[in-house]
């Protein structure tokens, strides 16, 4: 046999050898691919209003205002509590000076949070409470303080 037809016939062979050769040094891995959801709750908006308007000292039936407080939370996650941030839910209002109006937070029911997509919007009322005896010697004066609520998933 002649080199020119060895070489011929053995080129074809080495190729397939060497093709064989590289199939066989695949190897394969896992990817092993995770996330994790933070449980958060935020308000909707940056302020809210909770309005007594004028009291009449004279009355003798407690003044309530109310507030509706929207808030989102992740699917599944409740808010543990909105409550203000420091002060507590008894509070005291004044009017720049020495005079000052006592008065009480409640807030009501919680929902759970069902995410923060478009229609996700849950809301507790808040409920603001001033007594006969807390307005009946009050000083004639607008009474105002901000008080800063805090959510917690």
């Amino acid at each position: 046999m002649t080199t020119q037809r060895f070489l011929r016939k053995a080129f074809p062979a080495t190729l397939l050898a060497l093709s064989c050769g590289l199939a066989a040094a695949a190897d394969s891995t896992t990817l092993a691919v995770s996330a994790s959801i933070s449980a958060i709750c935020t308000f909707n908006t940056t302020s809210y209003a909770l309005a007594f308007g004028a009291i009449d000292p004279s009355g003798t039936v407690d003044k309530t205002a109310t507030a509706n407080i929207t808030y989102k939370c992740t699917n599944g996650t409740a808010p543990s509590s909105i409550a203000p941030a420091s002060g507590g839910l008894s509070r005291t209002m004044s009017d720049g000076g020495t005079n000052t109006l006592a008065y009480t937070l409640s807030m009501g029911a919680m929902a759970d949070g069902t995410g923060f997509g478009d229609g996700e919007t849950k809301t507790v009322v808040v409920t603001g409470t001033i007594t006969p005896t807390q307005f009946q010697n009050a000083a004639a004066a607008s009474y105002s303080e901000d008080v800063t609520l805090d959510i917690a998933p």
